[in-house]
């Protein structure tokens, strides 16, 4: 069976078929130009034949008067005002629209980048829990408690998003490879420094070996354990109101980074084990 084609290589099929076909467009009109050019080279050189011979035949006194017609000279057409706006159109209506389509998407994403929210911080839900699912607005409001304003917009804004990569996620195939691509995104750049996951989904990331140990942090606070703060000890899911208790195997997790990262990761990371820190003392 095939591999099905990529949405970029079925773009990248479309882009191809539309240039072969604006190729050929393209060689049949200069095929078409080169054709009546070809046409009235032959008719200009016919009439030079005849008026060499025409002259010839003046100089002998075969003839007394010219017998050729004087080609009729094409009257200008003076075109109105309305008539050469509409003829413009006509002839450049192809690059109007590329043209139209070119601003409308510059004018599209210029507004979505100006219109764009910069969280202070990211936390992403790796696995599957319905009742976090449906909580994710409730944790954003937990969470920018213990935020602070790090871009300086004047308000703080924590990011709560529900990604689950485990098996239970995998039954919508296209929400899933999304769902990866982008955890795997964040993780690489260090923009989502806490993670809320369990302990395969952790596994399946390779993450769990490179979260912060809190036990070494926290030795005297049960919920503090070596890949994250076990939430089933701590007051979350009564500060949710959640009917059912959280699972035994779920983790608030800090992400480790290297001691030569950038200021800026350095600086987020400072700032996720602060809001973890607060959020174990309040919770616990």
């Amino acid at each position: 069976m095939d591999k099905e084609k990529s949405f970029i290589e079925k773009i990248k099929e479309i882009d191809e078929k539309e240039r072969a076909q604006e190729e050929e467009a393209e060689r049949l009109r200069q095929e078409k130009l080169r054709e009546q050019e070809r046409i009235e080279r032959e008719e200009y050189e016919k009439r030079l034949r005849q008026e060499r011979i025409e002259l010839m035949k003046l100089k002998s006194g075969v003839i007394s008067e010219p017998e050729l017609v004087a080609p009729e000279k094409k009257e200008e057409k003076v075109y109105t005002f309305s008539e050469k706006v509409s003829n413009f159109f006509y002839h450049n209506k192809l690059y109007i629209i590329i043209t139209t389509i070119v601003v409308a998407l510059a004018a599209f994403f210029i507004y979505d980048i100006a219109t764009a929210e910069n969280p202070d911080a990211n936390v992403l839900i790796i696995y599957s829990d319905d009742q976090l699912a449906l909580k994710t607005s409730e944790l954003q409001g937990i969470f920018e408690k213990y935020a602070e304003d790090r871009n300086g917009d004047g308000k703080v804004l924590v990011s709560v998003q529900y990604t689950p990569i485990d098996d239970s996620a995998s039954s919508d195939p296209q929400t899933y490879q999304a769902n990866t691509t982008k955890l795997i995104g964040e993780i690489q750049a260090n923009d989502s420094l806490i993670v809320i996951g369990n302990t395969s989904t952790l596994e399946k990331i390779g993450l769990k070996e490179y979260c912060v140990d809190f036990s070494a942090i926290y030795p005297n606070n049960p919920a503090a354990q070596k890949i994250g703060i076990e939430l089933s000890k701590t007051k979350l899911g009564e500060k949710l109101g959640l009917s059912s208790p959280l699972s035994d195997d779920a983790y608030l997790c800090v992400q480790q980074i290297d001691e030569n990262a950038k200021e800026k990761i350095k600086a987020n990371h400072e700032h996720a084990l602060s809001i973890a820190g607060k959020f174990l003392k309040e919770l616990s």
